[in-house]
């Protein structure tokens, strides 16, 4: 019984973050806003050559649409620039609401990896309490809010941790990510 209430909190707080992470995301574009304008820039005829300079990426992003943003300049390195290219056809606020439910998918992925990489049996407490720390924290927040990349590197580190279990020693195509550091 008591595992229930917990697993119930759990899932309630989750909800109840992700809710918030979405609304007040659909307001402040901050991270995700780099990633799109950086990803739109590189289909479009514009030069990739001025990503950063700050001056013209934030005429450019205003330009596609994004609205007022905490975000103040793209400082990411050149190969993020390729991670919003299947989103650049949606306008932005459906772009980063696509993305925003694509990183729920991407955590509870995650989460079953992580628990079958390491053998934690689904109805045992430690389940309960890696669920709450994966999902009732600041940085999943966060990452809903300003449309972050970070639990979709979450959710790749399984392929590569799979493979260096197994020791394979060629390339994954999950391994690009390497690139983004």
């Amino acid at each position: 019984m008591e595992k229930n209430i917990l697993w119930i909190t759990v899932i309630g707080a989750a909800c109840i973050i992700s809710f918030y992470g979405f609304h007040s995301g659909s307001k402040y574009f901050s991270d995700f806003a780099g990633y799109y304008t950086s990803s739109k820039i590189l289909v479009s005829t514009d030069s990739a050559a001025f990503l950063y300079n700050d001056e013209w990426f934030v005429n450019r992003m205003n330009s596609f649409g994004i609205p007022d943003t905490t975000f103040i300049m793209y400082v990411n390195p050149p190969p993020v620039t390729f991670l919003m290219i299947p989103f650049v056809w949606l306008n932005p606020i459906t772009a980063k609401t696509v993305w925003s439910v694509l990183n729920l998918v991407f955590i509870v992925i995650a989460f079953f990896l992580f628990l079958k990489f390491n053998k934690i049996p689904i109805d045992s407490l430690k389940t309960t309490l890696i669920a709450a720390l994966l999902t009732c924290s600041l940085p999943f927040l966060r990452n809903l809010q300003r449309g972050q990349i970070y639990i979709f590197y979450f959710y790749l580190q399984f392929f590569l941790f799979k493979d260096i279990c197994k020791k394979i020693l060629y390339y994954h195509p999950f391994h690009w990510q390497y690139f983004f550091w």
